[in-house]
């Protein structure tokens, strides 16, 4: 230690004087610490320039941090936002598909068959009415919003006429549905959406059906209102 006292040496390329700071030499302790404090000096403009690169770098990966995240936000609304559209195309087919189902299952085919209501969903993948296999509907179909089972609309005595989701969502779609479904447009939530069935109205009576009076042959003379038809004149 003695050898190295007082005499100026290279450390990583710059020139450091040694000193002994013991207490055998007290005097010395000022200029041990004075020399720190020069190096100090002399190498605090590398020292701020490599504290600013670092900073820079973790400024730039911050940012490129930020960026990512809003690029995958935006990435994952997107997504989530075709999902829902693809549900709610799914919850068109299928509530359609059972409201046809019900309609079929309505429909006049024998008395016995008409005079029992529709009580439960399973009844559209075989009809109890008949020994026949007669299907309305190929499967049971869940509720695609919620995956979960729909909300029947029943009617006491007539049994079930409808189906509904139980999803409170908001609907992306408001307008441009078929003509079947026009009273979907601008509701407020999907459980609006309801795939009912509405019998169908007997038709006016066309002439020339069943019950109608036949239409008279040209040439003849029309009855009078509320009378008949007179005779044919006599011919010589």
């Amino acid at each position: 230690m003695e050898a190295l006292h007082g005499k100026k040496h290279l450390v990583q390329g710059t020139s450091v004087t040694c000193y002994r700071a013991d207490a055998k030499f007290p005097e010395q302790k000022d200029l041990f610490f004075g020399e720190l404090k020069r190096l100090f000096l002399k190498n605090r403009e590398k020292m701020k320039k490599v504290l600013n690169n670092k900073g820079f770098a973790l400024l730039a990966v911050l940012t490129m941090v930020i960026i990512m995240g809003i690029t995958l936000g935006a990435a994952g609304l997107s997504w989530r936002i075709i999902m829902k559209r693809e549900r709610e195309k799914e919850l068109l087919f299928r509530g359609t598909q059972i409201r046809d189902a019900i309609t079929r299952w309505y429909s006049l085919k024998s008395v016995e068959q008409a005079a029992m209501p529709l009580r439960d969903l399973k009844d559209l993948l075989k009809d109890p009415r008949t020994p026949k296999t007669v299907r309305y509907l190929r499967r049971l179909y869940t509720d695609p919003m919620t995956n979960k089972e729909w909300e029947l609309i029943i009617d006491p005595s007539k049994g079930i006429q409808g189906v509904a989701s139980t999803s409170q969502e908001t609907p992306l779609k408001t307008a441009g549905f078929p003509e079947d479904l026009q009273d979907f447009a601008d509701k407020k939530s999907y459980h609006e959406w309801r795939f009912v069935y509405t019998p169908s109205t007997p038709s006016a009576q066309p002439p020339g059906a069943a019950g109608a009076a036949p239409p008279l042959p040209p040439g003849t003379p029309q009855p009078p209102a509320g009378g008949q038809i007179p005779p044919p004149p006599l011919t010589p």
